[in-house]
């Protein structure tokens, strides 16, 4: 052992002890006072409805290109069932499940969209 006295020891312990809580102290401070991006609260973190419109807008028209695209399906898919929308939901679900039918998840969802949907009531044309 290199410090063979006891006080030495426990005094190197000590001062390594401190600096490390003061270092810890710091961060946390730091971490507590840290501001958001500017002009971002975290209230503003969910989406807007015009930045929704627009990643709708974006998704459709990757897939007026690419109707196969499967990312652009998932993410629509996520969109519309992030606000509720169980019959645009159902309609790109379907597409999804006919082009992924080894995927079981996609006919569980879509049987609670059916279910959700026939909760409403009957559907206006």
């Amino acid at each position: 052992m290199f410090f063979k006295t006891p006080s030495l020891r426990r005094a190197l312990t000590l001062m390594a002890g401190a600096f490390f809580a003061i270092g810890m102290g710091q961060s946390v401070v730091a971490m507590f006072l840290a501001k958001p991006p500017m002009g971002q609260s975290a209230r503003e973190a969910a989406p807007q409805p015009a930045e929704l419109a627009q990643l709708e807008a974006g998704y459709k028209l990757v897939l007026a290109r690419e109707p196969q695209n499967p990312t652009a399906l998932r993410e629509l898919l996520n969109l519309y069932l992030a606000q509720a929308d169980w019959v645009s939901a159902r309609e790109i679900l379907e597409r999804l499940r006919k082009q992924q039918p080894q995927e079981a998840e996609y006919s569980a969802l879509l049987a609670d969209l059916n279910q959700k949907i026939g909760s409403q009531g009957p559907l206006k044309p």
